[in-house]
């Protein structure tokens, strides 16, 4: 009998700022796909045993002024996978978060990779991406 363990994210956070503005982190492999959100009946996906997801802390520091002097600037967070061959793809989903807990409008959503979400600088953001 094998046994493959899912990775968590590493590390499971990073902070960007004026003089850090990038961060990366890994994650996978994903055993099993998860379909949620189901289109029109749920606004954001399930994350549990039966449906797996990885969330990734990110927090934005930057000064109170940042978005007035920088007004074209956004926070762009790229997920990218590995085929899986034989023909097959995947498709993973990005959510970002706010420190709340609310879902943070972006630019995602579609099934290419990678998925690229955009968002203006806010203070605090999560990401979860979610295999579909």
């Amino acid at each position: 009998m094998a046994s493959v363990t899912a990775r968590a994210a590493t590390p499971s956070s990073g902070t960007i700022n004026v003089l850090t503005p990038t961060q990366t982190y890994s994650s996978g492999p994903f055993l099993q796909p998860n379909p949620t959100p189901t289109p029109i009946v749920d606004s954001e996906p399930t994350c549990d045993a039966a449906h797996p997801c990885d969330s990734y802390t990110l927090t934005v520091s930057l000064p109170a002024d940042y978005q007035s002097t920088h007004p074209t600037d956004v926070i762009r967070i790229t997920s990218s996978w590995p085929p899986l061959g034989g023909g097959e793809s995947s498709d993973y989903d990005v959510w970002v978060y706010d420190s709340a807990g609310h879902v943070v409008p972006t630019s995602s959503a579609s099934s290419n990779d990678p998925e690229v979400a955009c968002s203006v600088p806010p203070r605090h953001h999560r990401s979860a991406p979610a295999p579909t």
